[in-house]
């Protein structure tokens, strides 16, 4: 018996052998953590640019606690949070992340430098995402 190892795609080999064992694959396994937190959270309303967070929104059992890049007040809420949402969730700006909406407004939020934003949950994976609190002073 011959046996050979083929590459579907870039980075495709484990998701390609885990479905020919029958086995389950989690591609985000690192986001289990927030998921885990919004939903035991379930009031939470949360601001989520979802370029980077679509695993966390398809995942989370009451999506409409996170307002998205495709609502229609996204825009809206992200210029002036207070009273909208009770928290903002980011990912760190490096790399790729410095293209979400939510680093892109608030370029110093990893900084510490956003007054209004109070962090409460540092989660840590491959992308390293913060939950910030929305509090007084926010716009």
């Amino acid at each position: 018996e011959e046996t050979s190892s083929q590459v579907v795609g870039y980075g495709d080999t484990a998701v390609v052998s885990s479905i020919v064992r029958n086995q389950q694959f989690h591609m985000y396994q690192e986001d289990n953590a927030i998921v885990r937190y919004l939903d035991t959270h379930p009031h939470l309303t949360v601001l989520l640019d979802s370029y980077l967070g679509y695993p966390i929104v398809l995942r989370v059992r009451n999506p409409k606690q996170i307002v998205i890049t495709s609502d229609l007040n996204f825009k809206s809420i992200l210029a002036n949070p207070a009273g909208r949402v009770a928290a903002v969730l980011a990912p760190d700006p490096l790399d790729v992340g410095v293209l979400d909406a939510v680093n892109r407004a608030w370029p110093s939020l990893w900084a510490g430098k956003v007054s209004w934003a109070h962090l409460m949950v540092a989660f840590h994976g491959q992308t390293k995402w913060r939950l910030y609190a929305v509090g007084p002073g926010a716009p």
